[in-house]
């Protein structure tokens, strides 16, 4: 059966703890001054640095220079009278710990040296990327067209600079400026190639769900910081803790989820060291089927690099996500019985030796006694129906295989009664299959008209059964009659007393009938009323004028408001003079 086999996986799973981050490298960008779109944007981590008394480094970046144009970062180097012939004004950035600055991408304009021999340049680390000596005043396209763009790739550096400086005679009484470096759009790739880790609790390897998990979990990341940390439910994600602030993307409409303002755009620990661990719940919607779940807490980074901090396969139960059994072990809506072994906190025990599918067989036994051959013998047949008296017990038999018609043996098999189409109600205490798969009940006497039938359930895990065809145990009403005087004169009054004993449903009337045996028939002379609240009880009198023994009798037919099949008295004999 497939959830045996499941057991079967569930005993080989290690109880293995948190699982090791993924090590593999991703990218993320930081963009400053203007976004993709031309929207300004702030200076960043970038900083100005200078060297020579009259080096100046200014900065308009966020703000509008000509027209709708956003800001840049802005570097000149001078000259004027006694001024270093070696001064020069850049900014500088940093790749945060864990990182690697990997390419750039610089719009400006003005980028030419005026007056004085100057020069501009780009670095990352000691490298230079780009020089250009004094001539003209450099480009005259729109600062963020892309003719103005120039593109690095394939270094890897701690950092990266923009320098403007003089490269002779900056001393010179004539010349005041060198060299300009306006930047207005920086984009750094930034290269971080190791994954957020941390830890988690709130599972384990194996475990069987019982109730609504409570999980915790908290990452930290050496690189651009943690962006966020997710539920995983068989690799779907539901639920998730976001980095807030900086960790935001800048620019939405550009499809690139990674690009943000700052080297290390997200905290390096979510939840902040100062806050509780982040809290996940696991509801029985989540788990919507039996069987086996991954439930995973992955953390990722700005570079969208993944650490798992926590997976782990645990086991539904069937059970379990049929919800709490009604008091008569049966959900008519679902046509569902409920398992009274169900146990939804322990690996699955199977029901008996060579449980699984299964063939359920159910009878009722009838015996009488006949006389053969001079002989008096009792012949047993087995009948789908059975018709009994008030006071007679039954016997039924039943037998288990499975599907190819081996006995299942040591198994329990739960009985379901049904009382006058009633509603089915599952009996707590079991019958234990023989070694030939067979079980026998006696029914017991003074018992409704009822359908039986026998429920298996192969494994303590499920609610799932197979089930017998119903049977019908068909139980005669229990009426009596009683006169007050067996003889009496003609015209004389004689008072009588039907009792129905049992089966009258609660707040119902029962219709009986009081019959006189005339030419070999029953005639219905007159109806009875038989209510809980006369407790059973019919009283009435009859004069009769004509001098015979009568023979009278209470019929009850069945009827919604009695838990009975149709019976009638035993006939009573009244002597009229």
């Amino acid at each position: 059966m497939e959830r045996l086999a499941i057991v079967l996986v569930l005993a080989a799973l290690a109880g293995s703890a948190n699982a090791a981050p993924e090590a593999h490298a991703g990218t993320y960008s930081v963009s400053t001054c203007a976004d993709a779109e031309g929207k300004p944007l702030s200076a960043g981590d970038w900083s100005p640095s200078t060297a020579g008394t009259q080096a100046l480094t200014t900065t308009t970046c966020g703000a509008n220079v000509t027209g709708a144009t956003a800001g840049n970062l802005q570097a000149i180097t001078g000259g004027g009278p006694n001024n270093p012939a070696t001064g020069n004004a850049a900014w500088n950035i940093q790749a945060a710990g864990g990182t690697k600055i990997t390419g750039l991408s610089v719009w400006w304009t003005n980028t030419a040296s005026a007056q004085a021999p100057g020069r501009i340049q780009i670095f990352a680390g000691p490298t230079s990327l780009y020089a250009r000596d004094a001539g003209a005043f450099g480009n005259v396209a729109t600062p963020l067209a892309d003719g103005n763009r120039q593109t690095f790739t394939g270094f890897s550096q701690d950092s990266a600079a923009l320098v403007a400086w003089c490269t002779a005679t900056c001393t010179r009484p004539d010349r005041a400026i060198s060299a300009y470096f306006n930047a207005y759009r920086i984009q750094l790739t930034i290269a971080d190639d190791v994954a957020p880790a941390g830890e988690a609790s709130g599972t384990t390897d194996g475990m069987f769900v019982t109730g609504t998990l409570a999980l915790q979990a908290r990452a930290t990341d050496a690189g651009g910081g943690v962006r966020d940390v997710q539920l995983l439910v068989d690799g779907r994600v539901v639920d998730a803790k976001q980095a807030t602030g900086s960790c935001g993307d800048i620019s939405p409409s550009t499809g690139d989820e990674r690009d943000y303002a700052l080297m290390r755009p997200c905290t390096p620990q979510l939840p902040e060291a100062s806050a509780a661990p982040a809290s996940f719940t696991v509801t029985p919607a989540m788990l919507a089927t039996a069987g086996l779940h991954t439930i995973a807490i992955v953390a990722h980074d700005a570079a969208g690099n993944s650490g798992t901090l926590l997976s782990h396969t645990v086991f539904v139960a069937p059970a379990f996500l049929d919800g709490p059994p009604p008091a008569s072990r049966f959900d008519p809506a679902r046509n569902l019985f409920f398992n009274p072994d169900a146990d939804v906190a322990t690996p699955p025990r199977p029901n008996g030796l060579g449980a699984g599918p299964a063939k359920v067989g159910l009878a009722f036994v009838a015996r009488r006694v006949v006389r053969s051959n001079g002989r008096l013998r009792v012949r047993t047949r087995f009948t789908r129906r059975r018709l009994v008296g008030y006071n007679t017990t039954s016997r039924m038999r039943g037998r288990l295989t499975t599907l190819t018609g081996q006995p299942i043996i040591g198994a329990r098999v739960h009985r379901a009664v049904s009382v006058a189409s009633g509603p089915w109600r599952l009996m707590a205490k079991p019958l234990i299959t023989s070694k030939t798969g067979r079980v026998s009940v006696k029914l017991a006497a003074r018992s409704p008209s009822r359908r039986v039938q026998l429920v298996y359930f192969p494994t303590t895990s499920s609610n799932d059964s197979f089930r017998s065809p119903a049977r019908l145990l068909r139980v005669r009403a229990p009426v009596s009659l009683s006169l007050a005087r067996r003889s009496v004169p003609r015209g004389g009054r004689v008072n009588l007393t039907a009792r129905l004993r049992a089966g009258i449903r609660p707040g119902a009337t029962v219709i009986g009938a009081l019959q006189l045996r005339q030419a070999g028939n029953w005639r219905t002379i007159r109806q009875l009323r038989f209510t809980p609240r006369s407790r059973g009880r019919a009283r009435t009198a009859l004069r009769l004028s004509t001098p015979a023994t009568y023979r009278l009798r209470v019929r009850v037919s069945a009827q919604p408001g009695l838990r009975y099949t149709t019976g009638s008295s035993r006939p009573r004999a009244l002597r009229v003079r």
